[in-house]
């Protein structure tokens, strides 16, 4: 639907328009669904918008922030630069009375932070999206933020501490666990958790010792009669 679409028509409409389409193709790439060339042909829309478009007040120039920070994961910028680009999109949000749309972007800047190695700022990202999400009711921002905190391992408040995991789990086993109770492929648990999918086969396989289980299916079982799936 998206590429159907004739842009630059109304400025007003068109630049929450090209952030759906940018977030559109991330999530898309992330699904590694086969639909890269697509992802990236969509996003390039996306940017070519922001190049030749006029930026007119707050919510405007915070949407162009936020187009540039989701192009900059396709285009394999290093950590710290996506970090950088999202940092950027959150502060033009707060220039805003869109209190979702901060969150949102404070989300997504969460998983930048991982990326980079800066966890407490990912802890302060997350806990603040959560809050704005529950505050004003928007329950699946709220799963979302709630589960980017269980996968790396934090709790929302700080009288709300990660639970302990069971079966003698670490912390970083834990969160392999319930994506392996879903189904996930190292590849997928390795995306998620922002490891390779050497560590990521590596913690597979002290998890199902530590089952005692002898595969992935018997140890997705197990996990979710334990509650992690």
């Amino acid at each position: 639907a998206l590429e159907q679409l004739e842009l630059e028509a109304s400025r007003g409409y068109t630049w929450p328009l090209v952030d759906v389409m940018a977030e559109a193709a991330a999530r898309a790439a992330e699904a590694g669904s086969g639909g890269g060339d697509r992802a990236r042909r969509v996003m390039a829309m996306a940017v070519k918008t922001t190049e030749t478009m006029d930026v007119t007040g707050p919510p405007q120039r915070a949407h162009r922030a936020r187009v540039l920070a989701y192009a900059a994961e396709l285009d394999d910028t290093d950590p710290a630069g996506r970090l950088d680009l999202w940092e950027q999109a959150v502060t033009a949000w707060e220039g805003t009375p869109m209190p979702l749309h901060l969150a949102a972007a404070r989300l997504r800047t969460a998983r930048a932070a991982v990326a980079a190695g800066e966890r407490d700022r990912a802890r302060e990202l997350v806990r603040a999206a959560h809050a704005t999400a529950e505050r004003h009711g928007a329950a699946p921002l709220a799963a979302s933020a709630a589960d980017l905190a269980r996968r790396i391992g934090v709790g929302l408040t700080d009288e709300a501490p990660a639970p302990a995991a069971p079966a003698g789990l670490t912390a970083r086993e834990l969160e392999v666990a319930r994506l392996l109770a879903a189904g996930s492929t190292n590849a997928r648990i390795a995306q998620e958790l922002f490891i390779s999918a050497k560590t990521a086969s590596v913690h597979v396989s002290n998890i199902l010792a530590k089952l005692g289980v002898p595969n992935r299916a018997t140890a997705g079982a197990r996990l979710r009669e334990l509650g992690l799936g």
